[in-house]
């Protein structure tokens, strides 16, 4: 029988020599990608539920989580960049799990529910009796996981996320490794795969304690103060606001993961968004007018 240890190699000599492979697994991964496909586009337009879910418990930003509860303003539409990047990233793991069955692992458990002090989710995968959770990433946040880097720089709270489903499952019979669960990442860049596995030990002691945490945040009447992120400046990794200086011009742009929060516009009432040739910027304070070829999206 195959092991995790071996995932990685023999997922590339199916590559190398496109042994394993089998018309029945083509099959599998074309109904795979038919399912999501479906799924996507007919979530398109419909309201998103406001809950609490085993995917956003992790989140860093504990005043984002109560705003995704809370807000009684309805969250920025996804735009069709991005809608296409998620597309992309659930047909990229059908993809990768064929190549998982054409390597001769043990493949199951596939979207099963997990139910956590009534936080509910859904898990991608089991592989050998070894919960995963597939990544599709550029090839910055690849290295992350080729490198076993990503609890020091864990910005969408991947661990928190992955250790949710891992207590989820811990009386599932397919889930035989109750300590430890990894990630299957795929930089969509160049191709290259990594099996990235973590010790989840200290994060099953404590996912009671924070999981009554976080229900305690989203039940408050207020949201939490803004936290600090890290950030590397000048190849140090120093506690930063979220919005940061930006140049020499006295304007404040906010932190990088905020920019993507759908909630930014609420957290921070005087933001403003300018349109610069490599894309938007968002600006908490403004003292100098941005000028030459940028423009300021009014409509924001």
């Amino acid at each position: 029988m195959k092991t995790i240890d071996t995932l990685q190699k023999d997922i590339q000599h199916v590559l190398n020599t496109g042994e394993g492979w089998t018309r029945e697994i083509s099959q599998w991964v074309a109904d795979d990608i038919a399912k999501s496909l479906d799924r996507q586009f007919s979530s398109i337009g419909k309201e998103r539920k406001r809950t609490l879910r085993a995917s956003n418990l992790g989140t860093p930003c504990e005043r984002k989580l109560w705003f995704h509860v809370n807000s009684r303003i309805d969250p920025e539409p996804l735009p069709a960049s991005t809608r296409n990047k998620f597309i992309f990233g659930d047909l990229t793991e059908s993809y990768i799990l064929g190549l998982v069955k054409a390597a001769g692992h043990t493949l199951e458990g596939l979207q099963d529910s997990v139910d956590v002090f009534g936080i509910r989710g859904s898990r991608d995968c089991v592989i050998d009796g070894m919960l995963f959770d597939v990544k599709s990433c550029s090839t910055r946040a690849f290295d992350k996981f080729k490198y076993g880097k990503l609890r020091e720089d864990d910005p969408f709270g991947y661990i928190s996320q992955l250790s949710t489903y891992l207590y989820g499952s811990r009386d599932h019979s397919i889930v035989t490794n109750k300590t430890h669960a990894g990630f299957l990442a795929f930089d969509k860049q160049f191709g290259h795969i990594a099996v990235d596995v973590y010790d989840m030990s200290e994060e099953l002691e404590q996912k009671e304690q924070e999981v009554l945490r976080k229900l305690h945040i989203v039940n408050e009447v207020e949201p939490p103060e803004r936290p600090t992120w890290p950030r590397y400046y000048r190849g140090e990794l120093q506690e930063q606001e979220q919005d940061w200086a930006e140049g020499k011009s006295g304007n404040r742009k906010l932190a990088t993961n905020c920019s993507y929060c759908d909630f930014k516009k609420e957290c921070w009432p005087e933001l403003r968004k300018f349109l610069y040739s490599s894309g938007p910027m968002y600006l908490t304070k403004v003292v100098r007018e941005p000028g030459g070829s940028v423009f300021e999206d009014k409509g924001f």
